[in-house]
């Protein structure tokens, strides 16, 4: 029988995660390309989504091992 594991889900969820950061960090380079001037680089932009990237990464492991003990505490309770 095949049973939720929250590691496995959390991963799945980094996964994803990192895909949509590397999707995002690939089109911040194109448009830095683009630009016509020093002001409109995007390093603000671009210093932003690692860091909002960062937040994302940090929010997802702490529910992950929330996830983890709820399910571990979940599983100890006898009815």
């Amino acid at each position: 029988m095949n049973r939720y594991n929250p590691a496995d889900a959390a991963l799945s969820l980094l996964l994803r995660v990192r895909r949509i950061v590397d999707t995002i960090t690939e089109w911040s380079a194109e448009q830095a390309e683009h630009a016509d001037t020093e002001a409109e680089r995007g390093s603000y932009s671009t210093e932003f989504i690692v860091v909002v990237a960062a937040v994302v990464l940090f929010a997802v492991a702490v529910i992950a091992i929330i996830a983890k003990k709820v399910t571990d505490k979940a599983n100890g309770l006898n009815f």
